[in-house]
């Protein structure tokens, strides 16, 4: 009796285990996004500048703290167009009182970015693979 081998078989058991760790990894991620979240406290901001970092400008925002410290940071996303977002922009920000340095910009994008793509870069190949496996090759014979 010859047994034989499921195409992709290894394949699919590696890029299954890269998405069962992907969605444990985005679980914790949108866990702490959520902490953050409801931990903040929201104050107006503007962005005073950017910094380049290869083809990207990141925009530098500044804001004051309920305690009156001037705090400034630097987005960890950006564009490669500083016209997105110009220099004197307000912008809404959030940020732990205990650590003021921990904020960030408070919309979508730049709370969600890094949690959509790990699910996305860990998820899109696995089912990339089951649909060669069962779509295009078809049932096994």
């Amino acid at each position: 009796m010859s047994s034989k081998k499921k195409p992709f078989r290894n394949t699919l058991i590696f890029l299954g285990l890269l998405a069962i760790f992907s969605i444990g990894f985005a679980g914790m991620a949108y866990w702490n996004i959520q902490s953050f979240i409801k931990n903040a406290t929201t104050t107006k901001g503007k962005v005073i500048g950017f910094e380049r970092e290869r083809r990207v400008f990141k925009p530098v925002v500044q804001f004051v703290t309920n305690q009156g410290d001037t705090i400034q940071f630097i987005t960890p996303i950006g564009s490669e167009d500083t016209l997105i977002v110009k220099t004197g922009s307000p912008v809404r920000v959030l940020y732990h009182t205990k650590s003021p340095q921990d904020a960030s910009i408070d919309d979508f994008w730049h709370l969600w970015t890094n949690l959509i793509m790990v699910l996305f870069f860990g998820i899109a190949p696995f089912v990339f693979v089951l649909f060669l496996r069962f779509v295009l090759l078809g049932k096994p014979a």
